[in-house]
């Protein structure tokens, strides 16, 4: 998601919802901790009341009305029944495995970083950074590097097994040492 519209989307939720808070995705996604400064807010809680159930659907239309306006892509889940109201069709993680390397060749973290802003025709791309990173040019064998998430992101006119075929050739291009895993969430 573009951070520029996570104020604007925030905003409308705030206008709508009875309570809201705020947190970031990497909280849920990822396993690394990250230095948060540099982690827009990017998840956002929020309760929504009303009389009866025909109420509360009225005001959650409402909701998805404004926030259709900004032209970005937004998920709504619903805790209580597990339903989605979304634009993205579909979300995952791509996670790249250093096993199969003896040496970390430098510029590698750097080729990896551009991938996690990849936008495509089938969806799109987003990653943290690690907090920690084994130096570049070294040997890494019999060492614990961390693997590095690449998140995937699909609209419903968008196509994950693209998108991660796609992703996955310009990892093997990077390393074709590398080893690829994916998950799909959703």
């Amino acid at each position: 998601m573009d951070r520029a519209y996570i104020h604007d989307i925030n905003h409308i939720v705030v206008k709508h919802s009875n309570t809201s808070a705020q947190s970031s995705s990497h909280v849920l996604f990822d396993v690394e901790p990250v230095n948060m400064t540099d982690i827009a807010e990017d998840l956002t809680f929020f309760t929504m009341s009303a009389e009866d159930e025909a109420s509360l659907d009225n005001k959650v239309n409402d909701l998805i009305e404004e926030l259709n306006t900004l032209n970005t892509d937004y998920s709504i889940r619903n805790m209580e029944t597990n339903n989605f109201y979304t634009t993205i069709e579909s979300v995952g993680r791509l996670s790249i495995k250093f096993d199969n390397l003896k040496i970390l060749p430098k510029g590698t973290y750097k080729k990896i970083d551009e991938l996690k802003n990849i936008k495509t025709e089938f969806g799109y791309c987003k990653g943290f950074k690690p907090t920690f990173r084994r130096l570049e040019g070294n040997s890494i064998e019999n060492l614990e590097v961390k693997d590095e998430n690449i998140y995937l992101f699909t609209n419903p006119e968008g196509d994950m097994s693209k998108l991660i075929e796609h992703l996955s050739e310009k990892v093997m291009e990077i390393n074709p040492d590398f080893h690829i895993e994916t998950k799909i969430f959703i």
